[in-house]
């Protein structure tokens, strides 16, 4: 049995909420936007529900309003009781608000709860349908939240079955994990455990889990690893060996129908979220239903788009795609789930050709707009990687299937693609000839490419420190540096007038002029003249700074790089060019007029 909607009333950040799932879903949002709340709500709900069904003395099971002392209301962890209800508000106009949870399943029939709190007392009240059958599929039926994973206690003792309960009741269930694990061995189930944990961690022979009440205070969890004598406590293994084992072996002795994680990845590295993705999958195939929240882009990229809940707001929406466009713009890799949920919100994407081009832009926006608008600007773009310059690519069509991708109706997507000159010679012909969609805007760097930007004395200066006092250390200032970086320039001479003359070829084939070699020579070798009175903006960056920091390195001082330069570089650092760039972008995000 499965959740298929639930609905929300007056509880903590949602003051009303709609959702339906799936047999896995993956919840994503920024800090804030009610993910946890959302798992909260139907642990909330599992309780209340549990608390008001009632069977004594063989009589066929009923429902009962419950009342329950503050302090005996452990599902969720909160300082005091009004922390649970919307805007801490627990009356208007003279009347109570009630935190309201329904939940319909998939057979159709729905399960509302109620929520009171009077004398610092909780009334606890569960509506549906009468029926003895129905009321005893809802006692077997179980929802397990797991809240993010703590660091196991040294040491454990044995604890009765309801001091487990109530640990698990608040969300402790790293302070009973070996009762845990001790009660699946004595279910006959440690080795289910054992198998998924040797999938993700192959080194893995053995778990023992052991407790003698005669001779024994504290129960013994010990895991034995190839080609080791001993056997260590989980306490010293690995947090995300921890983490596997507080997971699977929780959902393994419990068997809940729903399995709530959140921030499940905690502790995790990139290869670790797939395979933790792989056991969620393996399980949301049987009967078991898994909802999960997180930030991670690896185990959001690992989801089905359709299988995502994006949180805003107070309000949930579900990616909603074209499934055969979808599929063709995988292949190209261009651009990631977690991209896809901005995209829908804000209709924006913005085209760089990798990931450093990217930390370029975010820097430069932060010197020139603030941090805080940046960030706006960042939550407002989808991101994609061109992987190569986008120029030679066709972002019209790119922009049309993204447009026809998203199956809502809705305003245009419109993109802005940043791209390197790549040593093209006339950029404002470049731009016009790219411009084949109103709703592209494009920026091609006056300079070669971004790196160019970098190659600031100023900055580097900044960045030039002796590694220790040596007799053989040069005196650096400004003009010393610029002699060098000269020389380093000059070296490349001959190299870019061959860049030139492919430059100068892409030029002629693109607008087909249909000049010969001896023509394209010419025309490098004077464009070359013409600019290497001022030679910065076309050398290699990449090269110039690497052959810069071998130079101070070898007379004596210490080794930067590009990402040292970004953390010195001041705005007064950035030419008129990224200045405007920036302001741009912050209008094409809507953030700045």
């Amino acid at each position: 049995m499965r959740i298929r909607k639930l609905r929300i009333e007056n509880f903590k950040k949602f003051q009303k909420l709609e959702v339906e799932f799936q047999e896995l879903d993956c919840l994503i949002g920024g800090n804030n936007s009610g993910k946890s709340t959302l798992l909260q709500a139907l642990a909330l709900f599992d309780f209340c529900l549990h608390q008001c069904l009632s069977k004594t003395n063989g009589k066929p099971i009923t429902l009962k309003n419950r009342s329950i002392p503050e302090e005996d209301f452990v599902v969720l962890p909160v300082t005091k009781g009004t922390d649970l209800w919307y805007d801490k508000s627990l009356q208007a106009r003279g009347k109570h608000i009630l935190i309201l949870i329904e939940v319909t399943f998939d057979n159709g029939k729905k399960v509302k709860t109620t929520l009171d709190f009077n004398f610092n007392r909780f009334s606890v009240n569960t509506e549906t349908a009468q029926d003895e059958k129905w009321l005893n599929e809802l006692k077997n039926f179980k929802i397990s939240y797991l809240p993010v994973f703590s660091t196991f206690q040294t040491k454990e003792e044995k604890r009765t079955q309801i001091a487990v309960r109530n640990e698990l009741g608040r969300g402790n269930v790293n302070a009973v994990i070996r009762n845990l694990l001790l009660s699946l061995k004595d279910e006959k189930r440690a080795d289910d455990l054992v198998q998924i944990l040797q999938r993700s961690f192959p080194s893995i022979k053995k778990l023992k889990i052991e407790f003698d009440e005669a001779s024994m205070q504290f129960i013994s969890v010990t895991y034995l690893e190839e080609e080791k004598k001993k056997d260590f406590d989980i306490f010293s293994a690995g947090s995300g060996f921890q983490q596997f084992i507080y997971l699977f072996g929780f959902i393994l002795l419990e068997q809940p129908n729903v399995i709530l994680l959140d921030e499940p990845d905690v502790h995790l590295h990139g290869q670790l979220q797939k395979s933790l993705f792989d056991e969620l999958s393996l399980f949301a195939k049987t009967d078991k239903q898994i909802l999960f929240a997180t930030h991670s882009r690896d185990l959001i990229s690992a989801v089905l788009p359709e299988n995502i809940i994006h949180l805003n707001s107070g309000f949930a929406e579900r990616l909603q795609l074209d499934y055969q466009v979808y599929n063709a713009l995988e292949e190209l890799g261009s651009m990631e789930n977690t991209q896809l949920v901005t995209l829908q919100e804000f209709r924006r994407v913005l085209v760089v050709e990798n990931q450093d081009d990217l930390n370029y832009i975010q820097h430069f926006g932060k010197l020139i707009l603030g941090e805080a608008k940046m960030q706006e600007i960042n939550k407002r773009l989808a991101v994609c990687f061109a992987y190569g310059n986008p120029c030679k690519q066709d972002m019209a069509k790119f922009r049309r299937s993204l447009q026809t991708m998203f199956t809502k109706t809705g305003s245009p997507v419109k993109m802005m693609v940043i791209a390197d000159r790549d040593y093209f010679p006339f950029v404002e012909e470049l731009v016009d000839s790219l411009k084949k969609d109103e709703h592209i805007i494009w920026h091609i760097w006056i300079q070669n490419e971004i790196e160019n930007y970098l190659l600031s004395s100023g900055a580097i200066l900044r960045l030039v420190t002796p590694r220790s006092s040596s007799s053989q250390q040069l005196n650096l200032d400004d003009e010393l540096i610029d002699k060098q970086v000269k020389d380093i320039i000059q070296n490349q001479k001959n190299e870019i007038e061959g860049r030139f003359l492919k430059g100068f070829e892409e030029y002629s084939g693109r607008f087909k002029k249909g000049w010969d070699i001896t023509t394209l020579l010419s025309k490098a070798k004077e464009m070359l003249e013409r600019e290497w009175s001022n030679p910065l903006p076309w050398v290699d960056a990449k090269k110039t700074i690497s052959t810069l920091v071998g130079w101070l390195q070898a007379n004596g001082y210490q080794s930067f790089s590009n990402k040292k330069i970004l953390e010195v570089l001041q705005k007064e650092d950035l030419p008129v060019e990224i200045h405007t760039l920036m302001h741009d972008l912050g209008e094409f995000a809507g953030v700045v007029k």
